[in-house]
């Protein structure tokens, strides 16, 4: 599946950017993710990228993929790591489960690979809707 997206993602940008750009590959366990990241030249605007990344998306139907133009989804996900590290150690500290803000789905997944990592802890998703978050568990 990962060598479709990759495809895929070389046929749009083959399209839409030819000879302009590079993929780069990267796997981040700690989320489950495998990025494609790629640069762009000349940097495209933001709403390109976003219908990039939509209609990417809606090709693959693979939600263990994404694509990062610029890094601006690696830049993400290290911020939600370090949120998630303090949430941790909160809950390790008062030895209590800590909510965090509601969150969307996607978010809410890479927390919960992130968290599946973390020796010590467990999280589980409650709530409804737009209420949606996670709870992070200390195990010991």
């Amino acid at each position: 599946m990962k060598q479709d997206a990759h495809k895929t993602l070389k046929t749009i940008l083959d399209y839409v950017y030819p000879g302009t750009y590079t993929i780069n590959e990267i796997v981040d366990s700690t989320v489950g993710l495998t990025i494609l990241s790629v640069n762009i030249t000349p940097t495209p605007h933001t709403e390109y990228i976003n219908s990039l990344q939509t209609l990417f998306q809606q090709l693959i139907n693979d939600d263990t993929v994404c694509i990062d133009i610029h890094n601006n989804v690696i830049s993400e996900i290290e911020k939600i790591k370090e949120e998630v590290y303090m949430y941790t150690q909160e809950a390790a500290y008062y030895k209590k489960p800590v909510e965090l803000p509601p969150q969307n789905a996607f978010v809410r997944k890479m927390v919960h690979g992130y968290i599946s990592n973390t020796p010590g802890f467990i999280s589980e998703s409650v709530g409804i809707g737009r209420e949606r978050h996670i709870v992070i568990h200390p195990t010991k």
